[in-house]
């Protein structure tokens, strides 16, 4: 399955981005990437998929462009196990 996204982040205009543009000689107002890549899923009877990778990398987006509505994107609760979280959210 081919994916192709396009992102786009505008730096926000707080005191610390604007101190570090100044001194790095960033002008643009905003970054632009392009994540592409082709996963072989396609055929395989599979009911668990995982995505790692650094925070910030687009796990989340390359997981919502290849499975839209099917996407589950949990949020674990920093009190629990990820065990128990897992059993009280299904």
């Amino acid at each position: 399955m081919k994916f192709s996204i396009r992102k786009n982040s505008a730096f926000s205009k707080s005191f610390q981005n604007e101190y570090i543009r100044s001194h790095f000689d960033i002008a643009e107002e905003s970054v632009e990437e392009l994540f592409e890549g082709d996963i072989a899923i396609e055929g395989i009877d599979w009911n668990i998929g995982v995505i790692v990778g650094p925070s910030g990398t687009g796990k989340s987006s390359i997981a919502a462009e290849l499975f839209g509505d099917s996407f589950l994107d949990l949020s674990f609760s920093e009190d629990l196990t990820v065990f128990e979280d897992l059993v009280k959210t299904s």
